[in-house]
């Protein structure tokens, strides 16, 4: 199956092919002498600009191979790889051209034919035909594994170091020795015959290929040939008219296709939400995710000309400018995954509108239409007609047809756009994205701003404004996931085989339910965001008053306690709730105000689920802030660890212990946690004393304003700015990447994730300098992981696992991640034994794994469990204010106890008048450690209330997820589905492989029992 990813490679793999082609030339003619006057059709001078003609590419690959010994093997394999690629390309119009006799098609259809023949020449020029025979005709069992991987590994050497030339006779040599001379032919089994030079000529160019000394002989760096700095994304293939026009059609089904897959992952996740209680921020991220999946997507696959990227544009292409016409050209095909497996292969019609997303963009385009005749807020009268009448009480089981449903989602999201436009622009006039509601408490939406910014600006522009350029194929994408959202929750789901898909509505659902949980608003309990900031700020003023002898310092809490405020009037504001919004006379009264006037949040899952993402992550960062501020967290911590290790606490306190594990690297120089000498260890973490040095407070100080410009809170407050609680929550590292997963550097991806496992999946093996065998290249990734715990068996298996055995990104490698690691280590073998895995197989070495953008998200979403609501770090489930309040408590009550004593040491630091609180309680902890005063020990351990700190007393939500039991397989949930009465499985679902265009190399491999049926179906109809 064609995905974007693929497509993506593709496209890389003949940037990288150019790159090397105009190179290699380049290198040719820098060392020839007079042009020729014989026409051997040497270019006079080098290319600069990196692109080349589709007869340029076959002239330059003879040139190539006229002057060289050999071409490298791993440039003959890229060669191939594209040819395929392209090939698999032409399949998918072959189908077009026979179904659909357009003459437009025809002529895609032969520039494609020009294209591979093209590639093909130059391949069999630069010796190809005979280098693949090579390969046909060797036993791979000859040679070591290692071998197969090395192509790759020489392509990123010549690539990306730049030191090969198309005139050297092999691989290059790199001072380990790898790689292969001319004396070691028979180590290479797929090298090409060395083919005979050309005879010298009596005209024409002459090339330098005198004696050249050692030096000489190294060789010629491409930058010399003129092309230094050239991106790229320069590199490529010059084509006419119906060659763009082809690429354009390709480019545009693969986007397609990858919205529609995402968009059913989005379905299943939304569904969870409202039917099976899954947290809608884990949700919610899932769709920031994919939305920047598509919009990455498109903008590598159209990165030329202004304008092709639209959905407008990618419609047209696919659609022959005539939506009604091409109905029905596109089929979809369901295969199973299963080999051998008689199972029934099932064709369908695509229903274009609605798998292509067109739907989603005339309500888009109809509302900003309209929105723009009186840029008022108010929609027409026209408009008014069409949409005033919405009932979110209707009954889609009981609609007649299917128009019935679509014509009640698209009165919603037009109603729903008014109020999101109107909400937005309530204070923010210009609609840009880096507006000044960023980091101020006028900011309207939580999740969706660049979404509401984008809109926003199209709206307000003048009537008649040609925006069809404007709207790119990820705001339709957005659009669409946010309109399923409701619509999965009322029981509608869309399908590419079974079209509208009902059951009932998910009882009793509330979007907000999660929100609710998370703030607390009504202050049901103590441990809800609100309420906690509440708290604290109460415990930290009650901490100020006269405690033991003498007066304490005050402490210096006045600008954190003006933060906690700043937040409390922010989300108790507007997470979750704009009606405030609607009562400002300039605002007209919400679309919904009849049935709720906070419609917007309540109508919308999706605007629930990404709020309340970013709502958990801008709480973690303040979480971080006041842990950072008040070292009171430090101190106890430390305290508690001392007092268990010797005795004086019998069992952890739950809460301390908890955090200590989670926050290990936060409450200790390098997350050892001490079994001696702690008045050493906290010294060590804190300092002497706990107040920065005047030159590190400049330092910090100087590292704010920086943030502070960014104009985001997240910059501003980001823990990457904190003295001791830097630890980032999986939302924020998703964040820092611009949502792309793919970018976090080996450096932050947390140990023991499913992350973790995709990022390892990748690695690739490289060959050893002293033995010649395949390792694992030594990432910085799997140095962190041995330095954890990890051994090389350990790592090593774990990586056959996720490239063999398992996909990395499923439950299965989530709970042999934490099999690792109980009481005593568990090796690999066992956790094979306990999954049923069969062994593995001595000395084999596996190719990096290529997921989908489908299964990375099943795989974050496993992450996300965990740290938005799980048991084995929920960074983000915590209300840490609240589980300050008895932190702060326990130090009174510790002062209290040891006042009533007369405590030697408690009056000798408390009567001192000059430190601060906090600094006088740094004092008391070191002394307890340092003199071991038993009476003061005592005291302390009794200070402790268990009853009172408990972790999961201070969490958001009701339960944590536990693996096993919060987290269900694809087919226990389906099992469940189907005894509730409410079966959604769709034949997209996990368990088949989905196909429009039929996919020719997946059919080959399929079993023989459906080899007749699929050959006689078509993806294009």
């Amino acid at each position: 199956m064609v995905t974007a990813d693929k497509y993506l490679s593709y496209k890389l793999e003949t940037n990288q092919l150019i790159y090397w082609i105009v190179n290699a030339s380049n290198s040719v003619i820098t060392e020839c002498t007079e042009p020729s006057s014989s026409g051997d059709g040497i270019p006079k001078s080098v290319n600069t600009s990196g692109t080349v003609t589709l007869s340029g590419l076959v002239s330059l690959s003879k040139l190539i191979a006229q002057h060289a010994d050999v071409t490298p093997p791993s440039i003959l394999r890229l060669f191939q790889s594209v040819i395929d690629a392209r090939t698999a390309f032409h399949a998918h119009y072959q189908q077009i051209a026979a179904l659909y006799p357009d003459p437009e098609v025809v002529k895609r259809n032969t520039s494609h034919k020009a294209f591979i023949d093209a590639l093909t020449a130059a391949f069999e020029a630069l010796g190809g035909k005979e280098w693949a025979g090579s390969v046909a005709n060797s036993n791979s069992a000859h040679f070591p594994a290692a071998e197969a991987l090395k192509a790759k590994s020489d392509l990123d050497r010549l690539l990306l170091t730049n030191k090969f030339s198309a005139l050297s006779a092999s691989e290059e040599k790199d001072d380990g020795g790898e790689g292969l001379s001319d004396d070691e032919p028979h180590q290479n089994p797929a090298a090409p015959p060395r083919r005979q030079r050309a005879p010298k000529r009596d005209k024409g160019k002459k090339c330098r290929r005198g004696k050249k000394s050692k030096e000489q002989q190294k060789p010629t760096a491409f930058s010399k040939a003129g092309l230094n700095g050239l991106p790229l994304e320069s590199y490529r293939i010059i084509q006419d008219k119906e060659g763009r026009e082809t690429d354009d059609f390709l480019a545009a089904l693969v986007l397609v296709k990858e919205c529609r897959q995402l968009r059913y992952e989005l379905q299943e996740a939304w569904r969870e939400v409202a039917y099976d209680g899954l947290n809608s921020a884990v949700a919610g991220t899932l769709s920031t995710l994919a939305v920047a999946m598509v919009r990455r997507a498109a903008a590598a696959m159209f990165p030329d000309i202004p304008g092709q990227d639209s959905y407008e544009s990618v419609m047209n292409t696919l659609t022959f400018g005539d939506v009604a016409r091409a109905q029905g050209i596109y089929t979809a095909i369901s295969i199973p995954h299963l080999l051998g497996e008689a199972k029934e292969v099932h064709e369908s019609v695509v229903d274009i509108k609605e798998q292509f997303l067109i739907h989603a963009y005339h309500v888009l385009l109809d509302f900003i239409k309209d929105f723009q005749q009186n840029r008022n807020g108010k929609p027409t009268r026209r408009m008014m007609k069409e949409i005033r009448n919405w009932d979110p009480d209707f009954d889609l089981q009981k609609a007649t047809t299917d128009e019935e449903r679509l014509q009640w989602r698209r009165a919603y999201a037009i109603n729903w756009l008014y109020d999101l436009v109107n909400v937005f622009s309530s204070d923010v006039v210009d609609g840009s994205v880096e507006g000044p509601w960023q980091w101020d408490t006028d900011r309207r939406l939580f999740g969706l701003t660049e979404f509401a910014s984008h809109v926003t600006s199209l709206a307000m522009q003048k009537p008649g404004t040609d925006i069809g350029r404007q709207v790119l194929p990820h705001h339709v994408f957005e659009l669409q996931c946010i309109m399923d959202s409701l619509a999965v929750s009322r029981g509608w789901s869309v399908d590419v085989h079974r079209g509208h898909v009902l059951s009932p509505p998910a009882s009793a659902f509330e979007p907000q339910r999660d929100i609710d949980l998370f703030l607390d608003r009504e202050e049901k309990v103590y441990w809800g965001f609100l309420t906690g900031l509440m708290l604290l700020q109460h415990a930290l003023k009650l901490d100020r008053q006269q405690c033991g002898p003498g007066q304490l310092g005050h402490r210096n809490d006045g600008p954190l306690i003006s933060l906690m405020q700043h937040f409390q009037l922010r989300f108790g504001g507007w997470l979750g709730d704009s009606k405030s919004t609607f009562s400002l006379p300039s605002i007209p009264p919400s679309r919904f105000s009849h049935t709720n006037p906070n419609g917007l949040w309540e109508y919308s899952p999706y605007l629930c689920g990404v709020g309340l993402q970013e709502g958990l992550e801008q709480g973690y960062l303040l979480g971080m802030q006041i842990w950072d501020k008040i070292p009171e967290v430090t101190y106890l911590v430390h305290l508690h660890n001392m007092l268990v290790q010797t005795g004086y606490i019998q069992e952890p306190i739950n809460l301390l212990g908890t955090i200590e594990g989670i926050f290990d690297k936060s409450f200790f120089k390098d997350g050892k946690v001490p079994t001696t000498g702690f008045s050493e260890a906290l010294v060590a973490h804190v300092g002497q004393a706990m107040p920065v040095s005047r030159p590190t407070a400049r330092h910090r100080a100087a590292a704010r304003p920086a943030a502070l410009s960014a104009g985001t809170i997240h910059d501003t407050l980001s823990v990457r700015h904190n003295r001791f609680f830097k630890q980032i929550s999986q939302l924020g590292l998703y964040r820092e990447a611009g949502w792309n997963v793919h970018r976090i550097p080996d450096s932050d991806i947390p140990i023991r994730t499913i992350l973790m496992t995709i990022r390892l999946s990748q690695t690739r093996h490289v060959t050893g300098h002293s033995n010649g065998t395949a390792q694992l290249e030594e990432t910085e990734l799997i140095r962190r992981m041995k330095a954890d715990g990890f051994t090389d068996e350990m790592v090593a298996e774990l990586h056959e696992m996720s490239v063999g055995d398992l996909e990395p990104c499923t439950e299965n490698v989530f709970e042999a991640l934490h099999k690792m690691f109980p009481q005593g280590r568990v090796t690999v073998h066992k956790v094979r034994d306990t999954l049923g895995l069969p062994a593995a197989t001595p000395g084999q070495v596996s190719e990096p794994r290529s997921l989908t953008n489908q299964e990375v998200l099943r795989g974050l979403k496993i992450d996300l469990l965990d740290d938005v609501c799980g048991t084995n770090a929920p960074l983000l489930s915590l209300s840490y204010a609240a589980a300050t309040v008895p932190i702060l408590t326990v130090f009174k009550a510790m002062e209290n106890r040891l006042s009533a004593k007369g405590n030697r040491l408690y009056e000798r630091i408390y009567r001192a008048p000059s430190n601060t609180q906090t600094e006088k309680r740094r004092r008391l902890i070191l002394a307890a450690m340092e003199e071991q005063d038993e009476e003061c020990l005592s005291e302390m351990a009794s200070s402790f209330e268990p009853g009172r700190l408990w972790f999961r007393d201070h969490v958001y939500w009701d339960e944590l997820f536990e693996y096993g039991q919060g987290l269900p397989t694809t087919e226990m949930r389906h099992e469940k589905e189907r005894a509730s009465g409410r079966d959604h499985k769709a034949l997209s679902d996990a368990s088949s492989c989905v196909v429009m265009n039929l996919d020719l190399h997946r059919v080959m491999k399929l079993s023989q029992a459906i080899t007749t049926k699929l050959s006689q179906a078509t993806a294009i109809k």
